[in-house]
């Protein structure tokens, strides 16, 4: 018996292309939230709660790796966990949000985030069209 093509012709089994694409979904969707809160705070002389502000980012974060999942050719799971610890590498660099302090914490949201985007890549996977 002749093993089968583990990658599906691809090299590797984390695409970079996917990653940006996911990567492209998550900044598309912090921007039109940032538009609708932002349009919302004006008109209504509102400040949104953190808590609203952490579910949308969550929310971003999840349809990162559904993006990411939907383009890349296999392992759709591992590619949207890749897209979202990427994500908060990226985000924890720009916030310089990386310090020794609280490293329990980071480790607990970076398993979540993990977990969260491997279920967006997993339902962008079986979202694909060329299944």
């Amino acid at each position: 018996m002749r093993p089968g093509d583990r990658n599906h012709g691809g090299s590797f089994a984390i695409d970079p292309g996917a990653l940006l694409h996911g990567w492209a979904a998550a900044a598309i969707s912090v921007g039109v939230w940032a538009v609708l809160l932002t349009t919302a705070g004006i008109l209504l002389d509102w400040e949104p709660s953190r808590m609203l502000l952490r579910s949308l980012s969550l929310v971003s974060m999840f349809l990162a790796g559904v993006f990411a999942g939907r383009r890349c050719r296999c392992r759709a799971w591992l590619n949207g966990m890749f897209t979202t610890v990427g994500l908060l590498a990226i985000l924890g660099w720009l916030t310089e949000g990386f310090s020794q302090a609280g490293w329990l914490f980071r480790l607990r949201t970076l398993l979540f985030m993990s977990f969260l985007g491997m279920l967006g890549g997993i339902i962008g996977g079986l979202k694909r069209k060329d299944r």
